[in-house]
């Protein structure tokens, strides 16, 4: 991480895109209502500066971590970050990711409609079977995705076929994969730690704006590790570094026969 600085770009780039739209929608008064307990439809803010910061911030998350994961594979396989591949990358996967993310959506909001029509239909018992019942089947669903990404980015699969690809490398090598994603929760739960420390005591805007910054810090930390771990597990476990280009771009990445 320390010697490809150039990971955080798009990600900071992203999340100054998305703070730029929203106090020019009337974030500040929002920020400086929350801190004196104000209610918020006492500030300037609007639904729409709301809603167009909403739509903003998704659109160059995705572009962000398409840059993100083919910086990390550059970095990974011995090529140089750059800002003119990491730039690049912002658009060419951004439908793909984008699709990916939208299944996922998908599926997600058809699981909570059926356990909320079961809580429903049975006044509520089957609905908390349900509930607990989608708890593994989210730490399942964590596991069986964690590839997804670099399965986009370094082979320049679809989004179905990146579910399928990360599958198959994650139930493959079980043990593995556990391993990644027990770690990635390990970093999660330092990061709500330390939120809920800071949330501790009394509130004012110097420390309202601390703790902003303090997990803006962290959460930038976790996606990067996110992406470089991920990627470098999928390398190792899928047995090959593919390309991201099928011909002789210099942008490509040189596949590797080596797990």
């Amino acid at each position: 991480l320390f010697d490809n600085l150039l990971l955080v770009v798009p990600n900071v780039l992203a999340a100054a895109l998305q703070l730029v739209v929203f106090l020019a929608f009337g974030g500040w008064a929002l920020i400086s209502a929350g801190a004196r307990m104000v209610p918020v439809a006492n500030s300037s803010v609007s639904i729409v500066g709301i809603a167009v910061t909403i739509v903003v911030g998704l659109v160059l998350a995705v572009m962000a971590t398409g840059a993100l994961y083919r910086g990390a594979a550059d970095a990974l396989s011995g090529r140089p970050v750059t800002l003119t591949t990491l730039m690049a990358a912002r658009l060419k996967y951004f439908w793909t990711i984008l699709g990916f993310y939208f299944i996922i959506i998908v599926v997600g909001l058809a699981a909570e409609l059926v356990v909320g029509l079961l809580t429903m239909i049975t006044q509520s018992v089957l609905g908390v079977f349900g509930f607990l019942f989608f708890i593994p089947v989210v730490i399942l669903a964590g596991v069986t995705l964690v590839y997804a990404l670099p399965a986009i980015v370094m082979g320049g699969i679809g989004s179905g076929g990146a579910i399928s690809e990360a599958a198959e490398v994650a139930w493959t090598n079980v043990g593995q994969t556990i391993v990644l994603v027990l770690a990635l929760i390990a970093i999660a739960a330092c990061g709500f730690a330390i939120e809920f420390v800071m949330g501790v005591g009394p509130t004012s805007l110097t420390l309202t704006m601390s703790k902003f910054v303090v997990n803006a810090l962290f959460q930038l930390l976790f996606v990067v590790l996110s992406a470089l771990f991920s990627v470098r597990f999928y390398m190792l476990l899928s047995g090959r570094a593919p390309q991201i280009e099928t011909d002789s771009s210099p942008d490509a990445i040189p596949t590797s026969s080596a797990p």
